[in-house]
């Protein structure tokens, strides 16, 4: 097929009348006008925010004891590094005399203060940012010191809030001396500091109670306000940050990441490395997000989600999900993804990953949540060979619904990465069922279910007898797809090896100069790879080969039982020209 397989073009034309088009206008112009500009709609988070307390602790006219605290009401989305930054205009004179638990950023123009100790800070705007782990216990506060990172609820609710007290007083009263000036105002124009994010107007709310003695005395603010800053995706960014591509067993064409779906190359903001570039050296600001330096793909996103339809069982089916980081200049800390199927309230078994499911609507529980496990792989390294994360999913097949793998029904409705809609192909190119009729379960022979009994058996720390489920659908796995060619023959070996494609397309076409090996992969990514991992049995006292060990039997083994031909080398003048 000539031309580019990724670019489409729609001949679907539309047409309005007149009297329609003043309609669309109207309906455009009422839509605009009672739009808010302040909240943000998530249907997967309906009540997710992020809100900021402000409690007045101890008032004595000149001066005020503030707590804030600041809390990550997001059910999966998160704040990463640089982490947040609190700032707002003060109404009257106010200063900043202390602060623990946080720090301004910038001092301002204390000048008019002519005693030994200066404010903490005079700027009539402030920016107050997070302390850093290890802070120094005299600066601390509980609840502080996280480097501005808030936690979703969903992941790690002991981690979602943070808290910093201060000491504010009046500007006139400590320069002129004077006293019973008592501050009455309330600090205005509130932002978090975050993409994406619009605060509201602070709203006077019933004092917030504290514990205290182990639970045996409650005390109470003086006042306290709160400010609602809610999310828009629209507002974050411009573009979307990730993408899906899809592929199942039942059929070889794999469907890319739409082309185009975050960038296009050559568009002056689109920086890419192409593969086999060294990523250049970059001088990256602590606290700014840098600007992401991608691996150049069709796509042209940092992130791509994986979803692959591995096998069909009577009762189960199954799925491979993999996350690869494409930026060259960031780690992903603490990464989570949420996923939309009717399927998920069916989850048996997720593998290497957290799961958690997301019922926001009652009993409709169609969402869940996938997180990394703590010290494993809750850090989706930046772009390279252990710049991805992948987990299998188990799913019982439902009774409620019609299940079937045509139309796409196996395939995500929807796909977010840290809470950022990621783009998934249009169904109609989704991969579809063969003609050759309804799958069949395989019939395995007497002395393969030996085999798999004893392979796929251990002992626990108790000595009892149990299943090792990943080794045991590895084998399943292995078998199905070598009962598939009825006509194969022989032993096939695996090496406990990480490759790939162009390594490995390298590696055929040096050994096997005859061999058509092809150069590009234009319908299977390149960032794709082949896990030839077989550390389970390994562990059982098996030895397995190296991969070119492995096409060493295996190569000539297929052109002579006619599964594969061997083209002759071409001439040195053949390949002069």
């Amino acid at each position: 097929m000539n031309g580019d397989p990724f670019c489409y073009k729609s001949s679907v034309s539309f047409h309005f009348d007149e009297r329609l088009m003043g309609s669309i206008q109207i309906l455009v112009f009422c839509l605009l006008c009672f739009a808010s500009s302040t909240y943000g709609y998530d249907p997967l988070d309906p009540n997710g925010n992020i809100t900021i307390k402000w409690d007045v602790m101890h008032d004595d006219q000149n001066t005020q004891v503030v707590r804030v605290s600041i809390f990550n009401f997001q059910l999966f989305r998160h704040v990463e590094q640089p982490g947040w930054k609190l700032t707002w205009n003060w109404t009257g004179d106010e200063v900043i005399w202390d602060m623990t638990g946080a720090e301004t950023t910038e001092q301002g123009n204390c000048s008019a203060f002519k005693s030994k100790q200066l404010p903490h800070c005079c700027d009539r705007q402030p920016v107050i940012v997070d302390l850093l782990p290890g802070a120094p216990f005299n600066k601390q506060v509980a609840n502080c010191c996280k480097g501005g990172v808030l936690s979703s609820m969903t992941q790690n609710p002991s981690k979602y809030g943070a808290s910093f007290q201060m000491t504010i007083g009046s500007f006139n009263a400590s320069v002129n001396g004077t006293t019973g000036e008592a501050l009455t105002g309330f600090p205005q124009n509130f932002s978090i500091g975050l993409p994406g994010y619009t605060c509201g107007e602070p709203l006077q709310v019933p004092p917030s109670k504290f514990i205290e003695d182990r639970g045996r005395r409650r005390t109470q603010a003086l006042d306290t306000w709160n400010i609602t800053c809610s999310y828009s995706q629209f507002r974050a960014t411009p573009t979307p940050t990730c993408c899906v591509s899809l592929s199942a067993f039942y059929n070889d064409t794999i469907i890319p990441c739409p082309k185009c779906s975050c960038a296009c190359q050559g568009q002056p903001t689109a920086k890419c490395i192409n593969p086999g570039e060294l990523p250049p050296v970059l001088q990256l600001h602590h606290n700014e997000e840098p600007q992401p330096v991608v691996r150049c793909t069709p796509h042209m996103c940092p992130i791509r989600i994986h979803w692959h339809v591995m096998l069909s069982y009577k009762q189960y089916w199954r799925v491979k999900l993999t996350i690869t980081n494409l930026n060259f200049v960031k780690n992903y800390t603490d990464w989570n993804l949420v996923v939309l199927h009717p399927n998920l309230k069916k989850v048996t078994r997720v593998f290497s990953f957290n799961y958690k499911p997301i019922n926001q609507y009652g009993a409709l529980n169609d969402t869940g949540i996938f997180y990394g496990i703590e010290y494993y792989n809750d850090m989706l390294l930046q772009s390279g060979k252990t710049g991805n994360v992948q987990t299998e999913l188990l799913l019982e097949k439902d009774t409620g619904w019609k299940f079937s793998f045509g139309e796409g029904w196996a395939f995500p409705r929807k796909i977010s990465f840290n809470g950022e809609e990621c783009v998934i192909p249009q169904p109609d190119y989704y991969p579809t069922l063969p003609n050759s009729g309804p799958f069949t379960a395989i019939a395995l022979p007497l002395s393969l279910i030996v085999l798999i009994a004893f392979l796929a058996k251990r002992r626990n720390s108790n000595g009892v007898e149990e299943w090792d489920m990943p080794t045991l659908m590895m084998l399943l796995l292995a078998i199905s797809l070598f009962m598939s060619k009825k006509g194969a023959q022989g032993r096939y070996l695996c090496s406990s090896t990480v490759v790939e494609p162009h390594e490995l397309a390298e590696m055929l076409s040096n050994r096997y100069p005859g061999l058509l090996i092809p150069k590009k992969f234009n319908k299977s990514e390149d960032e794709l790879f082949y896990d030839f991992n077989t550390s389970k049995l390994q562990a059982l006292g098996f030895t397995f080969k190296s991969i070119p060990e492995v096409f060493t039997d295996c190569i000539p083994s297929l052109v002579e039982q006619g599964h594969l031909s061997l083209s002759p080398p071409p001439s040195s003048a053949e390949s002069s020209n």
